[in-house]
């Protein structure tokens, strides 16, 4: 345009020519204008476009819930379609693996219970048994029940232990400790009392014993009863009595 306005100054274009290239300058700035304010509209919208973009993921992550952590579901609470408050409980979820224990140990007993210690389970009314460890324990003694509550982390990957279920736990708390042990099979109950048998000079003689803790591989423990180079019979039965010659093989 300055050109043309200067050749127009010099005669050298004429004024009808320099009139239209005056129009045709104007047009092109306002379309230039024009396309600007559309690129700044496009921009407003695509930054509006982003931000509903984010609202939409952001909506979509909230409408999907998850776990902290592998279980599985007990109990399900809301129904499909239905509207919760912020909070509401949706599910109940328990962790499968590693289980958490609860034992209750005696006032008496408290002192000797260290974080770390075996804790050896069995479940009731089964022959299945589990070893965890101790992992907290409680800072106060129980005021009613006088007991120190525990707790402790059984591994459980096959799933063979249920959550809520009972069991009996035993805590070793002197690993290097010492005792003896016979077959379940050498003990003969009667009336609540259980014995074994032994061999003393070519014959039978009977033991009545203090039996304790239930162990792997079909060993029962031996508080009383058995001491120290006893033969034990490792077969015993009711019919068995005491003074019957045998002869050991």
């Amino acid at each position: 345009m300055e050109t043309t306005d200067r050749l127009a100054k010099e005669g050298v274009v004429s004024k009808i020519d320099f009139e239209k290239a005056q129009v045709r300058a104007q047009g092109s700035e306002a379309h230039y204008q024009g396309a600007l304010a559309e690129v700044m509209q496009t921009r407003s919208q695509l930054t509006e476009r982003r931000a509903q973009l984010e609202l939409a993921r952001q909506q979509l992550t909230d409408a999907t819930i998850r776990a902290p952590f592998s279980g599985a579901i007990t109990k399900r609470v809301a129904s499909i379609g239905e509207y919760l408050a912020p909070n509401a409980t949706v599910v109940t979820l328990v962790r499968q693996h590693p289980l958490r224990i609860r034992l209750e140990v005696p006032e008496r007993q408290a002192a000797r219970v260290q974080k770390g210690q075996r804790i050896d389970i069995r479940l009731d009314g089964s022959p299945l048994m589990r070893a965890g460890r101790v992992v907290r324990l409680s800072p106060e003694i129980g005021a009613q029940n006088r007991t120190l509550l525990i707790e402790g982390e059984i591994p459980n990957e096959d799933g063979l232990l249920r959550p809520g279920s009972f069991v009996t736990g035993i805590i070793t708390v002197n690993a290097s400790a010492r005792g003896f042990t016979v077959p379940r099979s050498a003990l003969v109950s009667f009336a609540g009392v259980e014995r074994v048998y032994l061999v003393k000079n070519g014959v039978l003689d009977e033991s009545i014993t203090r039996t304790g803790r239930r162990l792997d591989g079909d060993r029962v423990e031996i508080l009383e009863g058995v001491k120290e180079g006893d033969a034990v019979v490792a077969q015993a039965s009711d019919r068995m009595s005491k003074g019957t010659p045998v002869k050991v093989r």
